[in-house]
């Protein structure tokens, strides 16, 4: 069990010790998603999401980073929620996790003003991720081709 101890602003330094410890199911993602998944292709992928974000968190655990989140803004306005995460964030206790839920909920509340729309894609089989966009009340779409891969896209409107 992992202790949760709170959300702070992202660094890099984060995402180097995410790239070496990421679960399975986002690391899966990620190749799917951009062809590759070594460990320096994560971190760059990491890093220009956080310096990419008009805001960018790390979730620590037991003193370590067990996630990292964020919301980039695009071109039309709309808002781009992600979070890539470690074993960590899977095997909180239940009061943990139920206390993540609702941080996390709390959270997109909060940029969800700013943003006509929160949309972003996830790979459909990543069901952990799924599961807590659900939670996250996302709509999940259609499933849609990405480089041969069934993907979701998700919208949460304002």
């Amino acid at each position: 069990m992992h202790l949760l101890d709170h959300y702070r602003t992202a660094e890099l330094s984060d995402a180097v010790y995410l790239a070496s410890n990421m679960r399975d199911a986002d690391r899966e993602e990620l190749r799917l998603a951009h062809g590759s998944a070594d460990d320096d292709e994560i971190y760059e992928i990491l890093k220009s999401g956080i310096e990419r974000s008009v805001e960018a968190n790390t979730i620590i655990a037991d003193d370590l980073p067990a996630a990292i989140f964020g919301v980039a803004e695009r071109a039309d306005g709309a808002g781009t929620p992600w979070l890539l995460a470690t074993d960590a964030i899977d095997n909180f206790s239940r009061s943990q996790k139920l206390f993540f839920l609702r941080r996390s909920l709390a959270w997109v509340e909060s940029i969800q003003p700013n943003y006509p729309d929160l949309t972003n894609s996830v790979y459909s089989r990543n069901t952990s991720a799924v599961e807590w966009l659900r939670w996250m009340q996302f709509d999940l779409g259609d499933t849609v081709d990405v480089n041969g891969y069934p993907f979701h896209v998700f919208h949460r409107y304002r």
